[in-house]
């Protein structure tokens, strides 16, 4: 980068800060003024003055004024325009973004670290705070895509449960079954029952919708038998044969499901379920499902499992990327 590009990506950066934390953008105006005050007390004046005639430091504070301290205020991000209930979410959600990147050049002075291996093969260390960090929030980012696409569309709220089941999924495939895997599928029919919950709320729901809900249900019941006892179970007392139980009875299993909270939703209770409650109810269901691995293997596998579902989600979603 040649210095006018890192001069404008500090500049953009600043301002993003100053969009995301608005207090440090009022610090900044405080210490200015606070500056401009003690620059025009009378004892400092004449100094003052000099320096400012001076023509080398002329031409810094031009070039700082042009490339730096210009006003960019058309660059910080504006949440204004969104709704009320959406801006806030949206605001805790980038400042975690930006303490993630602030954090990643840390992950190079770590006093201990653990082996991480993912599912093609990659091997390497990572600081044990940096896998603490990816168990928590890869939840915490998933709970606000479902809440999200809930709330906002049904094409992308069908292509979020889907997307959920599976990469979820794999943060556990290397552990044994459990019933505490079905919190996985127990997040997912909670979304449809909010996602059917906003269509009654404010359309009053439609075809598209009710079939997008049968559709997540559907892929929702196969980590529900896969993912926990009652496969063995079912294989013992039917003498099926594994995999046709997951393939075949997951989707019937969670398409009754995804009916029941269909009609749960629909129901006139007087229960009201905001974004923030979803997000919250999504959050806490999905940091359970990792914790129990968690405390069913430990850190280093975690966290493997995690970076491959990462890996996973980026792979397959490149061209999102470009």
């Amino acid at each position: 980068m040649n210095p006018w590009q890192i001069i404008a990506t500090l500049r953009k950066f600043g301002n993003y800060l100053a969009g995301l934390f608005p207090f440090l953008a009022r610090l900044a105006d405080l210490l200015v003024a606070k500056l401009s005050r003690l620059l025009k007390h009378p004892g400092l004046t004449p100094a003052y003055k000099r320096l400012s005639e001076n023509r080398h430091l002329q031409a810094t504070a031009l070039f700082f004024e042009r490339f730096y301290w210009r006003n960019y205020a058309k660059d910080r991000l504006d949440l204004s325009q969104t709704p009320g209930e959406i801006s806030p979410l949206l605001q805790m959600l980038f400042r975690i973004c930006v303490l993630f990147c602030l954090a990643i050049p840390l992950t190079q002075f770590s006093p201990s670290s653990l082996s991480i291996e993912t599912f093609s093969g990659f091997k390497s260390s990572c600081p044990h705070w940096a896998a603490f960090l990816w168990t928590i929030f890869l939840p915490f980012a998933w709970a606000a895509i479902l809440s999200g696409t809930a709330l906002s569309s049904r094409p992308l709220f069908c292509i979020a449960s889907i997307a959920a089941c599976y990469f979820l999924s794999t943060c556990v495939l290397s552990l044994p079954r459990s019933f505490s895997n079905a919190l996985l599928p127990l997040a997912i029919f909670f979304s449809i029952y909010f996602f059917e919950y906003q269509k009654r709320k404010n359309s009053g729901g439609c075809k598209l919708g009710f079939l997008s809900s049968l559709i997540s249900g559907s892929f929702a019941g196969i980590p529900l038998i896969a993912l926990t006892p009652l496969r063995p179970l079912i294989s013992e007392q039917f003498h099926l044969q594994s995999p046709l139980i997951s393939l075949a009875g997951g989707p019937v299993l969670g398409i009754i499901l995804s009916l029941f909270c269909i009609k749960l939703a629909r129901l006139n209770t007087g229960f009201e379920i905001s974004l923030r409650k979803a997000f919250a109810v999504l959050t806490i269901v999905l940091l359970s499902y990792v914790g129990s691995a968690l405390l069913r293997g430990n850190l280093s596998i975690t966290s493997s499992l995690a970076l491959s579902s990462l890996n996973l989600s980026n792979n397959y979603l490149w061209p999102i990327w470009y």
